[in-house]
């Protein structure tokens, strides 16, 4: 309940290292969710998935944390993370449009100081951009969502980013420049330009049927 509280130990990101409850059914969550650290100081990019859930209602209102690890909420899983700057997460538990302000935890687009984190929101849904996006810090993907550009989507990151090991980035038109690296499993590249700076992973495969890439980065497609 909203005064109740739940206690995690976090050690480590390997499996072991850190407290993980198992719920079968339905997680009913309020209250604080308390993180403390054994000799283990958080990384940018560390993910700890803390809560496991065949589904979920309601989110943690507080809780103590001396590295102020952001909590990403997904369709089956809670997962601690540690951001390069401030979590602005995805609001919505399906896809939609990128650059609507009501889609995100801070009322706003994730702007230069911020990384966008979507959870895994079960399923294979699309968050798309067909507008002037603010440049972000950074953003994660966690699932096996797509991330798709479409005519008129410009959008500028600045750090390291990744998506999900199911996950696609289609470029279907406008201009996403990737100052920072950049890892997903899958690029489509079929209208639009992908440039910057920074240097793309490929981790599945790559499809590119039109459009162009330029830029000093590089993109990568695993053998």
């Amino acid at each position: 309940g909203a005064g109740g509280s739940l206690n995690v130990e976090l050690g480590g990101t390997a499996a072991g290292d850190y407290d993980v409850l198992q719920v079968s059914g339905t997680a009913t969550l309020a209250g604080a969710l308390n993180r403390s650290y054994l000799s283990y100081t958080p990384a940018t990019g560390d993910s700890l998935t803390v809560l496991t859930y065949g589904s979920r209602s309601g989110t943690f209102g507080s809780g103590t944390d001396a590295n102020s690890l952001a909590l990403v909420y997904g369709a089956t899983a809670l997962n601690l993370l540690k951001t390069s700057g401030a979590a602005n997460t995805w609001a919505l538990t399906v896809g939609g449009d990128w650059n609507t302000a009501a889609n995100w935890s801070l009322g706003h687009v994730p702007t230069s100081t911020e990384e966008g984190v979507v959870g895994d929101l079960g399923g294979t849904p699309t968050i798309t951009l067909a507008s002037s996006a603010p440049t972000a810090g950074a953003f994660r993907f966690f699932g096996d969502e797509t991330f798709q550009l479409n005519s008129g989507g410009t959008l500028t990151v600045s750090g390291a980013s990744s998506m999900g090991a199911g996950s696609t980035l289609h470029i279907n038109g406008g201009t996403l420049t990737m100052n920072g690296a950049l890892s997903t499993a899958n690029l489509t590249l079929s209208s639009g330009t992908l440039t910057g700076t920074g240097a793309v992973t490929v981790n599945t495969a790559m499809n590119w049927s039109g459009g162009t890439q330029s830029g000093t980065g590089t993109t990568t497609v695993a053998a």
